[in-house]
């Protein structure tokens, strides 16, 4: 072999060796993403800390969970969704979806500008519901690359005027306030919520960074009317990006579902999965679209013969962890009797996992579903049931 067969040799196989090593670290970072089962195991962990945390009153064991809780929501940051961080006007609402993997705690992740200033988060939460019935229990700041403030009280604004959300006129949004040690430029950091219960749940977030000891000027006349002209305007934009990203959806998701009708046809049922389950993905957690999976109620009637009301709206909040029980007269009455003084039916039609199924009880008996029973394969018509 010559010099210079040997040195292209020794070249090529330099090449290889370092080809092979990108791949080979390539794949080691894509490895690092963890998987969604994995990311319930993790999540699961900070829930049972925070469980733990409510428990004790001993003040030093509890800055042994906060502790112990920073390298649980490290772990899952490759798997949590990265939304923008940005000063006042600069920055909008991100739709996000709560608790996907039922751990009853989530979390998302946030990123600073690389400006050299420091700065103080605003972090503000809007879900469904109210003080009461909202699935919004604690949330706090994590450094993923060092130190973080501290959550340390919050205002509150019931229904929350949120164009395009979607959301009920009854929601609950939460504002922040923190202490101790500012952001620091160009570093992540990470939001954790923890979760009444295991109910997957929309939501809106928003952080707005202000310059670490920055001071408002006093506002003229001139500022405040161009201030208003312009946050004017920007809400018809926000409302017009957000009515056009509700219609892009519904196309992507019609698109799919011609996609799926196509597959099932040539019984490919690889492909048919596939597209269903990117289906679920971008409906998931949207009020505005039945998510197929979990338990949900399609209808409910309450009457006998001719005479029935449509309860549906009075059950559906009732729905605690995708499992409703109740008891008619004891937990729940109706606003509207059809036919008082009269025996009568509760007829509900509801969805487990994308199959339908139907629950037929009278007044004395209490509500428990999904039931154990195998769903039906169709669903008789009111009135059709005799016991």
């Amino acid at each position: 072999m010559t010099a210079n067969a040997g040195a292209r040799a020794l070249g090529m196989t330099t090449l290889f060796v370092v080809l092979a090593s990108g791949m080979t670290y390539s794949n080691q970072q894509q490895q690092l993403a963890p998987t969604r089962d994995q990311m319930r195991k993790i999540l699961a962990q900070g829930h049972e800390n925070r469980a733990k945390w409510w428990q004790t009153k001993d003040e030093t064991a509890k800055e042994t969970l906060n502790a112990a809780l920073r390298p649980i929501v490290v772990a899952a940051r490759l798997g949590l969704q990265e939304i923008p961080a940005g000063r006042g006007d600069q920055v909008r609402f991100v739709r996000v979806v709560l608790n996907s993997t039922g751990a009853g705690f989530d979390a998302v992740r946030f990123r600073t500008p690389a400006t050299g200033a420091t700065f103080t988060p605003r972090l503000e939460i809007v879900v469904p519901g109210n003080d009461h019935s909202r699935n919004l229990k604690s949330w706090d700041i994590v450094g993923v690359d060092g130190p973080a403030p501290v959550v340390d009280g919050f205002s509150r604004r019931d229904s929350f005027d949120l164009p395009g959300s979607g959301f009920p006129e009854e929601n609950y949004c939460v504002t922040s306030s923190v202490s101790g040690p500012p952001l620091q430029p160009d570093s992540e950091y990470i939001v954790w919520i923890d979760l009444m219960n295991d109910q997957v749940t929309p939501a809106f977030v928003k952080v707005t960074l202000t310059t670490a000891g920055e001071t408002i000027s006093q506002r003229t006349a001139g500022f405040q009317k161009a201030r208003g002209t312009f946050q004017t305007a920007l809400k018809s934009l926000n409302q017009k990006y957000d009515v056009e990203t509700k219609g892009l959806r519904k196309a992507y998701l019609a698109e799919l579902e011609k996609a799926g009708k196509a597959a099932a046809e040539q019984k490919d049922g690889q492909e048919a999965d596939r597209i269903a389950a990117e289906a679920d993905e971008i409906v998931r957690g949207d009020p505005e679209v039945a998510d197929r999976r979990g338990f949900r109620i399609i209808s409910a009637r309450y009457g006998i013969d001719e005479r029935w009301a449509d309860v549906t709206d009075q059950l559906t909040p009732l729905i605690r962890g995708n499992v409703l029980r109740f008891g008619v007269g004891i937990d729940v009455n109706f606003k509207n009797d059809p036919a008082y003084g009269v025996f009568k039916r509760l007829i509900i039609v509801y969805s487990l996992n994308g199959n339908t199924g139907v629950s037929i009880t009278t007044d004395k008996q209490r509500v428990e579903l999904p039931p154990t029973a195998p769903i039906l394969g169709t669903i008789p018509p009111v009135g059709s049931y005799k016991p």
